[in-house]
């Protein structure tokens, strides 16, 4: 129990060290190191709540001397973040301080039943993106809680709208096909791969026939993976063969946001 709380505690010492960093690695005089705890005091400064961490991964650094440096993404929980479904409000913020990226910040939610983050696409809420040489960046966050309020009421009628939209098992086989065609790539698949298996509920909180509990099913089944596929390999001789495989969770944030904003996308198609 000791070792499990020093680890707990060197994390929490790596993280608060990474997100307070005011300086920036080997960069230029027209670098704008922007702190990420500076932008997280700027939104509590503009509601009146700072957001509660939820979530907190860094990018690993080959020199010691860029740690506390570099790309990271913190999940945070919105003020006033409640909606419906047992969902609430949350935002997904990049940032760094060696170059690596930009400072950029997705709206979505989370359901209290799930680990899966949903981020949003343009439909409900733009991606707000600062480099690090607009000196001037407070007043993008400024209007990306001016805009909180409205985003929020559109999340909710949006959720609203979902689970009010009915959907027939042939709709469900549809729009499973559209995922695997327009979204999912090779690594995911494999050969051969039945999209219906992305419909399948593993928990109670989804089994419903409305967009809604869809979109959550489809969701959950590619980012936590472990559903059945083939997958080609050769023998020793060279001979090619198919074997079952179970698909991999994907635990890249970037990829997540990628496949959360097309998802979204195609599901406002259908809505």
């Amino acid at each position: 129990m000791a070792v499990d709380l020093m680890i707990q505690e060197n994390d929490r010492l790596v993280r608060q060290d990474i997100i307070t960093q005011t300086d920036g690695y080997k960069v230029s005089n027209r670098y704008v190191a922007i702190a990420t705890q500076d932008v997280l005091t700027e939104i509590e400064n503009y509601t009146g709540t700072q957001p509660i961490i939820t979530g907190f991964n860094n990018a690993n650094v080959r020199k010691a001397e860029k740690n506390g440096f570099q790309k990271h993404a913190l999940i945070c929980e919105m003020p006033n973040a409640e909606m419906v479904d047992g969902t609430k409000m949350n935002m997904i913020l990049f940032n760094s301080n060696d170059r690596s990226t930009s400072l950029k910040i997705f709206m979505g939610s989370l359901r209290a039943a799930c680990s899966n983050q949903c981020v949003w696409g343009e439909q409900i809420a733009e991606p707000v993106s600062i480099r690090h040489t607009q000196k001037d960046w407070k007043h993008s966050i400024h209007s990306l809680m001016d805009a909180y309020e409205e985003t929020q009421r559109q999340t909710q009628e949006m959720i609203n709208r979902m689970m009010s939209r009915y959907v027939s098992y042939g709709d469900m086989g549809r729009f499973a096909e559209r995922v695997n065609e327009e979204i999912l790539e090779p690594e995911i698949t494999g050969t051969i791969f039945d999209p219906m298996q992305l419909n399948m509920a593993h928990r109670k909180e989804d089994i419903g026939k409305d967009l809604w509990h869809t979109y959550q099913r489809v969701q959950y089944n590619v980012l936590q993976g472990g559903i059945d596929r083939l997958i080609e390999k050769a023998d020793e001789e060279g001979a090619l063969f198919d074997t079952i495989s179970k698909t991999h969770k994907v635990t890249d944030t970037t990829k997540q946001i990628d496949f959360n904003r097309k998802l979204h996308s195609i599901a406002m198609e259908v809505l």
